[in-house]
């Protein structure tokens, strides 16, 4: 079972949730798409935070380390047709317990299969390649209120 914290954002500084929310609180945020975020903490160690935007990006949802970095970033628009899209995905590499990624990869999905991937070092160039692929794993579920299981699997 995952500890729930309702908050109004995630501070990455302290790395820990800002201005906890109770769930009533939150759940009004929701229902009138206001920004909030969650802390999803599993037993085994894992942390997800879920920052609910609603406007260019409905949702981010990211990935932390075990030193709560983080680790991978997804960004989720709205498809137009009642799901969400998975528009971007970004990897942070950190190296030698540094606070700052030392390199990443940025992969940035279209509806139509376009997928444009850039990688490169931090203050360094950045290299970019492009293609197509199937896309149907990008989709998912608009998430109700306490239910995020359509935007919080790593794997897609």
């Amino acid at each position: 079972m995952a500890r729930v914290t309702y908050c109004r954002r995630w501070n990455p500084v302290l790395k820990e949730a800002a201005e906890v929310l109770q769930p009533e609180e939150a759940e009004s945020l929701h229902r009138s798409r206001q920004p909030y975020s969650v802390v999803l903490e599993a037993d085994a160690g894992g942390v997800v935070v879920v920052e609910m935007c609603f406007y260019q990006a409905y949702c981010h949802v990211l990935f932390l380390d075990e030193r709560k970095r983080v680790a991978n970033r997804y960004s989720f628009v709205e498809a137009g047709d009642g799901r969400l899209f998975l528009e971007e995905a970004a990897v942070h590499n950190h190296r030698d317990g540094s606070e700052r990624a030392a390199d990443g990869e940025l992969f940035s999905f279209k509806q139509d299969g376009s997928v444009f991937h850039d990688t490169g070092k931090a203050g360094g160039p950045v290299s970019r390649s492009e293609g197509k692929i199937d896309i149907s794993r990008n989709y998912a579920a608009l998430p109700t209120f306490g239910n995020y299981s359509s935007i919080v699997s790593r794997e897609r």
